[in-house]
C-alpha cells in the first residue's frame, strides 16, 4: 500500500513553489499552456520526501499514513528531478529535500511580499576561471570569479557547483546567497584536487541566480595559469 498524496495536497505543493521546480540548480517551470485553450501542460510532480510505501527512498517507519500523505512530507518538483530524487537517496538525503523546499517557498513568499519587480530583457553574468594558490598555502584551487554584466539590475548568486557528464560536486567556500550590483564581482574557490574531471574543466562550473537563469564559466586568460592570490 502506498500512502499517496491527495489531489488538494498535490495542487497546494504546486502553488507554495508558484509551480517551479524546487531543486535550486533546476527552477524548470512546471505547468503551461496546451495546444488547446482549455488544456494545461503539466510536467510538475509531489515528491515524497520520505517514500509513500516499505522499499521506497529514505522511508520512515515511524510515520502514520496521514503523515506520510501531508503536505509536510512533500515537495513540488519537475519529472526529471523527482525521478533522481527518488533513484538515490544517498545523494538526496531527507535533509537536502527539506531545505530545497524551505529555500524554494521563501524565495516565493519575499516575491509576494516585495511585489511585482519587472526585470530586464536580458540578465547576464560572466564566469570566469583560473587556477591559483594563496599566499603561503600549497593547496592549489580554482577560483570563480562571478560579475554581474548587467546594467540595469543587481543578481542574487543562489548557487555556484561544478558539473560534467560524470559528476557534479556543489562550491561552498563562500557564504551564498550573494547579491551583487550591476559590475559587481564575487570570488568563491574549490580544491582542484577535488575535481576529479579535467576534460574541459573550464567550461564546467555552473553558476545560477535567483530568477532561474545557469550561466557557464570560460577559462579566465587575464591572468597567469599558475599564481598567488591574497588571504580572504
Amino acid at each position: 500500500m502506498r500512502d499517496d498524496f491527495p489531489e488538494d495536497v498535490k495542487r497546494i505543493l504546486a502553488a507554495r513553489a508558484v509551480n517551479v521546480c524546487s531543486n535550486p540548480k533546476c527552477k524548470q517551470p512546471t505547468s503551461g499552456p496546451s495546444e488547446t485553450d482549455k488544456a494545461v501542460t503539466n510536467v510538475g510532480v509531489a515528491s515524497h520526501i520520505t517514500a509513500a510505501s516499505t522499499g521506497g527512498s529514505r522511508y520512515n517507519p515511524s510515520l502514520t499514513p496521514t503523515e506520510r500523505s501531508a503536505i509536510v512530507n512533500g515537495i513540488w518538483l519537475c519529472q526529471k528531478c523527482g525521478k533522481a530524487v527518488d533513484d538515490d537517496s544517498n545523494t538526496y538525503t531527507v535533509e537536502i529535500l527539506n531545505n530545497w523546499k524551505n529555500k524554494a517557498e521563501e524565495a516565493a513568499r519575499r516575491a509576494i511580499e516585495s511585489g511585482y519587480r519587472p526585470q530586464p530583457l536580458t540578465i547576464n553574468a560572466k564566469v570566469l576561471v583560473h587556477k591559483a594558490y594563496f599566499n603561503g598555502n600549497p593547496t592549489q584551487n580554482y577560483f570563480i570569479k562571478i560579475t554581474n554584466t548587467t546594467r540595469e539590475s543587481d543578481i542574487e548568486i543562489t548557487h555556484v557547483w561544478y558539473e560534467s557528464d560524470n559528476f557534479s560536486v556543489d562550491i561552498l567556500a563562500a557564504k551564498l546567497p550573494k547579491r551583487l550590483k550591476p559590475f559587481e564581482t564575487h570570488e568563491t574557490w574549490i580544491p582542484v584536487a577535488k575535481i576529479l574531471d579535467h576534460v574541459n574543466v573550464y567550461q564546467n562550473f555552473r553558476v545560477v541566480i535567483s530568477s532561474g537563469e545557469v550561466f557557464t564559466s570560460q577559462q579566465n586568460m587575464s591572468v597567469r595559469p599558475f599564481g598567488f592570490v591574497a588571504g580572504f
